[in-house]
């Protein structure tokens, strides 16, 4: 009791009055300090319902054990019964901590105590359980357009088309993936997908998840409705990402949390990923069985040119080889935006490699960034920091093929709606509004152009010899409007250009063209144009051929040089310097200057350069010493200054 009430007892006389007056006054005491308490409690309870998000993870709870997915492997299964434990552990603990606040150590009043919330927890749950679901199915109907399905608010009429097998349901799908390289021994490097399946009025949510490259783990949990999967889908999706659903078109990464990539065809296409990869399977199968049955109108080297550059199968093996995730990316795309972005991070590792002091911090932080948006499989390896020049020119490649590869997918998406009774050979041929003529092996230009990469191979490329297989010349739609105006310079020349044989389509279709703004300048050497050179062999190794793939294509092309700036030396340029057309790299080797340029049509000023390969004479000992190119390189920074002539298809007979 307070001293001021010991100090009024003293004022009263009998002991009887004494005695009542104290009892009054500790059962006041005793009102008073339950009422503190109680408001204590009220006050917890106020804010323990503050903090807790309308997904309400108590929910989550419940429903994760009712239900436990039969078909999820050991180890997953393990996993999230230790997780249902932990989180039984935490609410336990919390009810420890309230008790103790309001009770002491009374073990008594805490037993009894600890029951009563346990039960009035219960209680709460069950309530909040059918609140939040209500709420959330009023937002749910409020927001979507339901085609294809006939809903009431009271959920009384749900009618949706029945189908055999499991489908994706609206745009619920989403591919998460997170890399960390200083992370443990071998980093993190992992991906997680989510998505929503329905089969008739059945509804589950899905979920894919391991390492790239490994084999994934994967579990479904069924659900009532589809506005139970819908909750559980954008709680999982802000769980791992810390990012709204609603607002993933803001999408804005998360230290330590997945960032959302973005694959084509995931807001649009229906099936699932091991489902896409059988219709990917289903419609090669299918183009193939066209191919060998419907009868084409080509002649047999223009259609074996077209086989060639549609392969498929040789568009994954590239993408492979170079360490790209084809099953978590099983049309080998990304969607555009995405590879825009690769290109800025590694702008960005670029620009902070040339610093005088390299933050090695700052170049891990980006090499993560960079994996975690184009998904790369080394296995259970940890991923190599980009940390050099060399690495950063690798992944700029690797980005350049995706760009290729996209044109090429758009081209084979409208094959398979063509009529069943055309060969898709045709079909490609006709998209790619080009003319291709075969030349004759007894034409003049025939024998010029072949003996041409025979005579004149660099003595530095001895692995291989270039056997010409076929020679097409070409025009494509265009481009002879275009080159027009560069037609009055002086200095026209047939220069040799050479590119993956999974390049071709976005060539031929789009022609050749300058590396896009956001790619680091950094791996080139004159910046960024489009590059050429009069020694054949020169273009040939940017086929990349190799034993197992021994079949290249280069192109023979008019090139508009006009006034030529010449350097010894890498230096980089947007556009060429001012009173010039053109860059030239000179090369410490070239070709026999004795030897007669020679014009493939006669009048045309354009001239290609003959002879075999021999030291240049006229670079004096110090340019000798000093230069960095082994072979004359011709750059020009404008599209229209290039007319492609000539596709070549080679073998490359390997020593």
């Amino acid at each position: 009791m307070e001293e001021e009430d010991l100090f009024d007892l003293e004022l009263i006389d009998s002991d009887k009055e004494k005695n009542d007056v104290f009892q009054e006054k500790l059962q006041k005491e005793e009102n008073q300090q339950t009422s503190r308490f109680a408001q204590k409690l009220k006050n917890l309870k106020y804010e323990k319902k503050n903090i807790k998000n309308e997904e309400n993870e108590n929910q989550k709870k419940l429903k994760k054990k009712a239900k436990l997915n039969q078909n999820m492997d050991f180890e997953s299964e393990d996993n999230l019964i230790r997780d249902l434990l932990e989180e039984e552990e935490d609410e336990n603990e919390n009810i420890e901590i309230t008790n103790k606040l309001l009770f002491g150590n009374n073990p008594e009043i805490q037993e009894k105590e600890r029951e009563k919330e346990k039960q009035r927890l219960k209680q709460e749950k069950l309530q909040n359980q059918n609140l939040n679901k209500n709420q959330e199915k009023e937002k749910i109907i409020k927001s979507e357009d339901n085609k294809g399905y006939e809903i009431d608010l009271n959920m009384k009429k749900m009618h949706i088309k029945d189908g055999d097998r499991w489908k994706q349901f609206e745009d619920y799908h989403c591919m998460l993936n997170l890399t960390d390289i200083s992370y443990g021994v071998k980093g993190h490097n992992k991906f997680y997908e989510v998505k929503i399946e329905f089969k008739g009025k059945e509804f589950r949510v899905a979920f894919r998840w391991g390492r790239v490259g490994a084999k994934a783990q994967e579990r479904q949990v069924g659900f009532d409705s589809k506005y139970e999967a819908i909750i559980e889908f954008k709680n999982k999706f802000h769980e791992k990402t810390h990012n709204n659903w609603e607002d993933r078109a803001n999408f804005k990464t998360r230290d330590g949390k997945y960032t959302l990539i973005k694959v084509e065809g995931s807001n649009r296409n229906k099936m699932s990923v091991n489902e896409e990869i059988n219709s990917l399977n289903k419609r090669n199968n299918l183009i193939r069985q066209r191919i060998k049955s419907n009868k084409s109108i080509l002649n047999e080297k223009l259609k074996d040119l077209m086989a060639l550059v549609w392969d498929i199968e040789r568009i994954n093996k590239v993408l492979s080889q170079l360490n790209f995730d084809t099953e978590k990316n099983p049309l080998g795309k990304l969607q555009y935006i995405q590879i825009q972005k690769g290109y800025k991070i590694l702008s960005e590792i670029a620009k902070n490699l040339k610093k005088p002091r390299v933050s090695k911090s700052l170049i891990i932080e980006l090499t993560n960034q960079f994996y975690t948006n184009i998904p790369q499989s080394y296995g259970m390896q940890r991923p190599p920091e980009i940390d050099n020049f060399q690495r950063v020119q690798e992944k700029v490649h690797l980005l350049d093929i995706l760009k290729e590869i996209d044109i090429t997918n758009k081209f084979i998406k409208r094959i398979v709606s063509k009529q069943e009774n055309l060969n898709p050979l045709d079909c490609f041929y006709d998209m790619l509004e080009i003319n291709l003529i075969n030349l004759s092996q007894n034409s003049s230009n025939y024998r010029i152009i072949s003996n041409t990469i025979t005579e004149s191979h660099g003595p530095t490329h001895k692995k291989y010899k270039l056997i010409v297989k076929d020679i097409f010349e070409v025009q494509r739609r265009g481009e002879s409007q275009r080159y027009h105006p560069f037609k009055a310079l002086n200095n026209k020349k047939l220069l040799w250009h050479g590119s993956r044989i999974t390049n071709y389509v976005g060539i031929l279709s789009e022609g050749l063209r300058i590396a896009p703004p956001d790619a680091p300048v950094s791996g080139y050497m004159f910046g960024k144009g489009i590059y050429f050179s009069d020694v054949p062999s020169k273009a040939a190794n940017y086929c990349y051929a190799d034993i197992g793939n021994s079949e290249g294509v280069i192109l023979l092309c008019e090139v508009a040089l006009g006034n030529v700036k010449q350097l010894n030396q890498a230096q980089k340029f947007v556009k060429p310097p001012i009173y010039y057309h053109s860059v030239q790299g000179v090369g410490k080797n070239i070709l026999d200057p004795e030897r007669q340029d020679i014009e493939l049509e006669e009048g045309s000023e354009v001239v290609l350069n003959q002879g075999k390969v021999v030291n240049n004479e006229a670079l004096n000992e110090e340019d000798r010493l000093t230069g960095d190119l082994i072979y004359n390189e011709y750059i020009v920074y404008d599209v229209s200054q290039v007319q492609i002539k000539y596709l070549i298809r080679v073998k490359f007979d390997f020593v």
